[in-house]
């Protein structure tokens, strides 16, 4: 998901940019959206309902919500994210929702994680988090499917 500066192997984080699109101060955005926002490329044809010239957002480890922004716009959209794998996982926005008034952004995002959250589970082997994306069947991870039980993806 992440875009990664090549030099320092540290994420890139979009949160002051985001901010500035939107017209506020970037503690103001923490506030109502949360940290540590970073671009992600949806895929053509990809996306429920086709938004054009929308630069989408996620954040979270793992993913927890996106955001999308319209060019030209103070807009935002609010989404679940969905992973799915095409070449490698990408993450394409679910029902986006058009956030107006941002005063009601932090409502947005949070009823988008709590929504993701309920999608988890919880590895019987390593005991962490798995979104759907990342299991490889009911209570067991991708990971542990491989170490424990031999299996190869």
């Amino acid at each position: 998901m992440s875009a990664w500066d090549d030099d320092t192997e540290q994420p890139v984080y979009a949160d002051e940019s985001i901010a500035a699109q939107v017209g506020m101060p970037l503690v103001e955005f923490w506030h109502l959206a949360g940290r540590d926002w970073q671009r992600v490329d949806v895929p053509l044809g990809e996306v429920e309902r086709e938004v054009e010239d929308v630069g989408w957002y996620a954040t979270g480890d793992p993913v927890q919500a996106m955001i999308g922004l319209l060019h030209g716009s103070s807009d935002v959209l609010v989404s679940r994210p969905e992973g799915r794998w095409r070449y490698g996982l990408v993450y394409v926005p679910a029902s986006p929702v058009v956030v107006e008034d941002l005063t009601e952004l932090r409502t947005a995002i949070d009823a988008v994680c709590t929504a993701r959250r309920r999608t988890f589970r919880w590895c019987r082997y390593c005991r962490q988090p798995t979104p759907p994306e990342y299991r490889h069947e009911g209570d067991i991870c991708m990971g542990c499917a491989e170490s424990v039980l031999g299996v190869v993806h």
